[in-house]
């Protein structure tokens, strides 16, 4: 029964590293749109991003973003290319986001 802790234990904290990894990587991504959105506004607070969707295989998100006392507007994300479309008349957030 004592040799039977180790396999599972050990099966815990790799599924704590897999799990754990994933968020973090989830959180590195929200910054990176995050930081993109204000280097493109030339604004210097973080954007509140809100209404996140993944989509086309989970590289590109589709989502909301605020700047501090404005109204939200839309965004879409290629992870991939870091290509980012604001603004609902964007071709890339019609394509990518319309309707999901």
């Amino acid at each position: 029964m004592h040799n039977l802790w180790i396999p599972v234990a050990s099966i815990f904290v790799v599924a704590g590293l897999i799990f754990g990894s994933q968020i973090y990587s989830e959180n590195q991504r929200d910054n990176q749109i995050a930081e993109a959105i204000d280097e493109r506004l030339g604004h210097q607070e973080l954007a509140d991003l809100s209404d996140l969707k993944r989509v086309n295989k989970n590289y590109r998100v589709c989502g909301n973003y605020a700047l501090s006392g404005a109204e939200p507007e839309s965004f879409y994300y290629n992870s991939a290319t870091e290509e980012l479309a604001m603004a609902l008349k964007k071709a890339l957030y019609r394509d990518n986001c319309k309707g999901r």
